[in-house]
């Protein structure tokens, strides 16, 4: 049969990600373990998008909708949300201010960690109830309230990355185009996790991700997510040598080698 928009969007969607993981998996070599959550986690939401877009080219080969494709949709925003954070992370190590101490670090990760995996664990608990043959009123309505309460929970979360990512471009100085990209990833990401906890409250078929209008399926979901993705992905690869550079910088200023030429420069790190 003939193919939607929606389907067109779907293989779009998948060639683009397939595309994506071997330069990601190439950052991810390129920082190494201390860029783990960054990249771990935007592989996860990779491989989710392309599951989802899988499971929604073949719901539109059998003239059905794709109730996996839809709960995959809403899961999707936590990996994001974690490989954000986890970019922050590891900027952090490099540019937090003096007062910022490795444990309050991770204090601040274990915190995001707890709001984006619980908050997407009751929005994927809320959507898969919905989607059960024998749901009665009341489930149905424990489903919606439970959906309603994770994606505001991972709205919260969103937040308070951007209060770090805000936190930490303010202690990064002179890196503009460095500062543009965090902030356009966020912004992205923010953009969708609003949209999350519209498409929760509302419970109406026109605001859905799967059933909803085409319109918002590119702009609100698939277009917010590949720009954030495509600045991370920027942001490693600006960043790609800066453990090294970072390593020369600190044996410069003890006087063990002579100033070497980078890139980047510690702003406030000791």
């Amino acid at each position: 049969m003939p193919l939607d928009k929606t389907t067109d969007l779907s293989i779009a969607e998948l060639a683009i990600y397939i595309t994506l993981i071997p330069p990601t998996a190439w950052l991810f070599f390129k920082h190494g373990r201390r860029a783990f959550l960054a990249y771990i986690y935007l592989l996860i939401f990779q491989s989710l998008r392309i599951v989802a877009a899988g499971l929604q080219i073949n719901a539109h080969n059998e003239h059905k909708t794709s109730t996996t494709g839809s709960i995959l949709d809403a899961v999707g925003l936590s990996p994001l949300l974690l490989a954000f954070s986890g970019f922050l992370y590891e900027l952090g190590r490099y540019y937090a201010p003096p007062t910022q101490t490795p444990r309050r670090m991770h204090f601040e990760e274990i915190l995001i960690h707890f709001g984006a995996s619980t908050g997407i664990a009751l929005a994927a608990v809320g959507g898969s109830n919905l989607t059960k043959s024998n749901a009665t009123p009341s489930s149905i309505s424990s489903a919606h309230h439970l959906q309603e309460g994770g994606s505001v929970l991972l709205l919260l979360t969103w937040a308070g990355i951007a209060y770090l990512c805000v936190r930490l471009c303010r202690n990064m100085g002179g890196f503009g185009g460095l500062i543009v990209l965090l902030l356009v990833a966020g912004l992205c990401i923010g953009i969708r996790a609003v949209y999350s906890v519209v498409y929760a409250f509302d419970h109406s078929a026109s605001v859905n991700p799967i059933t909803g209008k085409f319109a918002i399926k590119l702009i609100l979901v698939f277009m917010v997510q590949l720009l954030a993705v495509m600045a991370l992905l920027a942001t490693g690869f600006l960043t790609r040598y800066i453990a090294k550079e970072m390593h020369a910088g600190r044996r410069t200023r003890t006087g063990d080698v002579e100033e070497q030429g980078t890139s980047l420069r510690p702003v406030t790190a000791k």
